[in-house]
């Protein structure tokens, strides 16, 4: 049997709100960090910040601000440790 982080990332392929193995949805996890970066935009306009979280949130966060369908945030490029991504566009 895959390892199940395998399996959840099968399942986010095929559905961003599913729950199944008792994870957070991608959706759920997009809807989160949108409101982090609205407060952030709201609170701190024209600044340059620095987000640190794990690769997936990552990668998820990714997806959205290219308004790419959530179900794709496995393919976008893998972050790894340590790795720095300009997102400029801001949040939609």
């Amino acid at each position: 049997m895959p390892h199940r982080t395998f399996r959840v990332w099968e399942e986010d392929a095929k559905d961003a709100a599913h729950t199944k193995f008792n994870v957070e949805s991608v959706q759920t996890v997009v809807d989160r960090t949108r409101a982090l970066l609205m407060e952030l935009n709201d609170k701190h306009h024209n600044a340059t910040i620095v987000l640190v979280a794990h690769g997936d949130t990552l990668q998820i966060c990714q997806t959205w601000v290219q308004r790419l369908p959530l179900t794709t945030h496995r393919n976008v490029e893998y972050l790894g440790n340590a790795d720095l991504r300009k997102i400029a566009s801001g949040p939609p």
